[in-house]
This record gives C-alpha cells, structure tokens and sequence, in this order.
C-alpha cells in the first residue's frame, strides 16, 4: 500500500469515528467493517493497539496518532513512497 492510499483510508474512517462521536458521543463500540479497516491500516504500519473491541472515540485517537506518524515519516519503511 502507498503512504498516500494509506492515508486516504485512514482519513476516511477517521471522518467517520468522528461523524459518530458528534451524533453519538462515540462510546459505541466500532461495527466489524471498520474495525476490520482499523486492524488493516495497523497491520501496514505494523502498529497494535490490542485485540480488545474499541469505541469510535478510541479509534479516533489511534487513527490520530497512526497518521501523525506516517506524516512525519516514523512508520512510512513499511508503506511504498507516493
């Protein structure tokens, strides 16, 4: 995966753990289809939060500090430049 697709799927599930906390204060836990996206961007960074289910607002936060990283360059060896 490139750092740009990268970040292209993580911004968009970003602007949708945001979208929940604003209608439902983001406490519910993630449905299968994003968690499933959050472990598939973890894994491409080769960065864990856990197994444990997590909540919007805690996706939110993760997702935050994911793409912090991969801006600043600390996670982008594993991903292809572009």
């Amino acid at each position: 995966m490139t750092v740009s697709e990268w970040l292209d799927k993580a911004k968009q599930l970003l602007n949708i753990c945001n979208y929940e906390i604003s209608v439902r204060n983001g406490n519910k836990i993630m449905i299968n289809t994003h968690m499933m996206t959050l472990t598939e961007l973890e894994d491409e960074i080769h960065y864990r939060h856990g197994i444990a289910p997590v909540s919007y607002k805690e996706a939110s936060d993760i997702l935050s500090n994911m793409i912090g990283l991969v801006l600043s360059g600390q996670k982008t060896p594993p991903l292809i430049p572009g």
